[in-house]
Protein backbone atom coordinates (compact mmCIF):
# COMPACT_ATOMS: atom_id res chain seq x y z
CA UNK A 1 0.00 0.00 0.00
CA UNK A 2 0.85 3.38 -0.34
CA UNK A 3 0.62 5.24 3.04
CA UNK A 4 2.49 2.47 5.18
CA UNK A 5 6.19 1.58 5.10
CA UNK A 6 7.25 -1.78 6.83
CA UNK A 7 10.75 -1.37 8.11
CA UNK A 8 11.45 -4.79 8.68
CA UNK A 9 15.16 -4.16 10.14
CA UNK A 10 14.12 -1.91 12.60
CA UNK A 11 10.55 -3.32 13.03
CA UNK A 12 8.90 -0.43 12.47
CA UNK A 13 5.92 0.74 10.46
CA UNK A 14 5.24 4.27 9.49
CA UNK A 15 1.74 5.54 8.25
CA UNK A 16 0.40 8.44 6.26
CA UNK A 17 -2.29 9.36 9.41
CA UNK A 18 -4.88 10.89 7.67
CA UNK A 19 -4.85 8.15 4.72
CA UNK A 20 -5.01 5.28 6.85
CA UNK A 21 -7.92 6.83 8.55
CA UNK A 22 -9.67 7.24 5.72
CA UNK A 23 -8.48 3.47 4.19
CA UNK A 24 -10.27 2.40 8.20
CA UNK A 25 -13.61 4.59 7.73
CA UNK A 26 -13.86 3.16 4.26
CA UNK A 27 -13.65 -0.25 5.77
CA UNK A 28 -16.39 0.89 7.90
CA UNK A 29 -18.63 2.00 5.66
CA UNK A 30 -18.43 -1.02 3.47
CA UNK A 31 -19.08 -2.81 6.37
CA UNK A 32 -15.91 -5.21 6.59
CA UNK A 33 -14.52 -4.81 10.27
CA UNK A 34 -15.92 -6.98 12.83
CA UNK A 35 -17.37 -5.92 15.87
CA UNK A 36 -19.37 -7.65 19.04
CA UNK A 37 -22.82 -7.67 18.24
CA UNK A 38 -22.91 -5.65 21.71
CA UNK A 39 -21.24 -3.15 20.55
CA UNK A 40 -23.53 -0.40 21.37
CA UNK A 41 -23.11 -1.40 25.64
CA UNK A 42 -18.84 -1.64 25.25
CA UNK A 43 -17.34 0.59 27.53
CA UNK A 44 -20.43 1.79 29.01
CA UNK A 45 -21.88 2.68 25.72
CA UNK A 46 -18.38 4.98 25.31
CA UNK A 47 -17.51 2.78 22.06
CA UNK A 48 -20.27 4.89 19.37
CA UNK A 49 -19.48 8.40 20.95
CA UNK A 50 -15.54 7.53 20.29
CA UNK A 51 -16.32 6.33 16.44
CA UNK A 52 -18.84 8.98 16.16
CA UNK A 53 -16.10 11.75 17.43
CA UNK A 54 -13.41 12.21 14.68
CA UNK A 55 -14.65 14.89 11.92
CA UNK A 56 -12.59 15.14 8.33
CA UNK A 57 -11.95 18.09 7.86
CA UNK A 58 -9.71 20.62 5.48
CA UNK A 59 -6.81 22.64 7.36
CA UNK A 60 -4.31 25.41 5.15
CA UNK A 61 -5.64 27.44 2.15
CA UNK A 62 -4.40 26.63 -1.61
CA UNK A 63 -2.17 24.78 -2.49
CA UNK A 64 -1.57 24.11 1.45
CA UNK A 65 -4.74 23.15 2.18
CA UNK A 66 -4.97 19.40 3.48
CA UNK A 67 -7.39 17.20 5.30
CA UNK A 68 -6.77 16.15 8.39
CA UNK A 69 -9.30 13.97 11.14
CA UNK A 70 -9.94 15.98 14.68
CA UNK A 71 -12.06 15.20 17.34
CA UNK A 72 -12.88 18.44 18.44
CA UNK A 73 -11.96 17.56 22.03
CA UNK A 74 -13.81 14.52 22.03
CA UNK A 75 -12.37 11.41 22.96
CA UNK A 76 -11.68 9.22 19.99
CA UNK A 77 -9.73 6.03 21.34
CA UNK A 78 -12.10 3.52 19.68
CA UNK A 79 -11.91 5.45 16.62
CA UNK A 80 -7.94 4.89 16.81
CA UNK A 81 -7.62 1.14 17.59
CA UNK A 82 -10.22 0.50 15.00
CA UNK A 83 -8.06 2.53 12.29
CA UNK A 84 -4.56 0.21 13.93
CA UNK A 85 -6.79 -3.21 13.48
CA UNK A 86 -7.94 -2.41 10.43
CA UNK A 87 -4.21 -1.07 9.39
CA UNK A 88 -2.82 -4.55 11.09
CA UNK A 89 -5.00 -6.68 8.93
CA UNK A 90 -3.71 -5.16 5.78
CA UNK A 91 0.22 -5.16 6.50
CA UNK A 92 -0.22 -8.57 7.79
CA UNK A 93 -2.02 -10.02 4.38
CA UNK A 94 1.08 -8.20 2.79
CA UNK A 95 2.86 -10.90 4.13
CA UNK A 96 0.73 -13.65 3.19
CA UNK A 97 -1.12 -13.82 6.80
CA UNK A 98 -4.86 -14.24 7.21
CA UNK A 99 -6.72 -12.65 9.66
CA UNK A 100 -10.01 -13.71 9.44
CA UNK A 101 -11.52 -13.19 12.95
CA UNK A 102 -14.66 -14.43 13.29
CA UNK A 103 -15.05 -14.59 17.42
CA UNK A 104 -14.00 -12.26 20.33
CA UNK A 105 -13.14 -14.49 22.94
CA UNK A 106 -16.22 -16.36 22.62
CA UNK A 107 -18.73 -12.82 21.37
CA UNK A 108 -20.59 -12.91 18.50
CA UNK A 109 -19.51 -10.83 16.03
CA UNK A 110 -21.14 -8.34 13.47
CA UNK A 111 -19.82 -7.67 10.31
CA UNK A 112 -21.49 -4.24 9.68
CA UNK A 113 -20.84 -1.20 12.32
CA UNK A 114 -24.90 -0.20 13.14
CA UNK A 115 -23.60 2.85 14.19
CA UNK A 116 -25.30 6.37 12.31
CA UNK A 117 -23.95 6.05 8.83
CA UNK A 118 -25.28 9.09 7.66
CA UNK A 119 -23.31 10.98 10.75
CA UNK A 120 -19.97 9.01 9.86
CA UNK A 121 -20.70 10.24 6.16
CA UNK A 122 -21.56 13.63 6.96
CA UNK A 123 -17.69 13.79 8.95
CA UNK A 124 -15.65 12.70 6.32
CA UNK A 125 -16.57 16.33 4.48
CA UNK A 126 -15.89 14.99 0.61
CA UNK A 127 -13.87 11.76 1.44
CA UNK A 128 -15.45 8.97 -1.11
CA UNK A 129 -14.40 5.14 -0.54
Amino acid sequence: MDFWKVDQSEYTVKVQRTASIDDAVAEILKGNNHIPKDFRSLDNGDYVRHMEAPKRRTEGEGAAMRYVWDEEGKPDHHFHADNYDNLARKILAEFGIQTDIRSAGGRELKSELDIDRGAMRRNLNGFTS
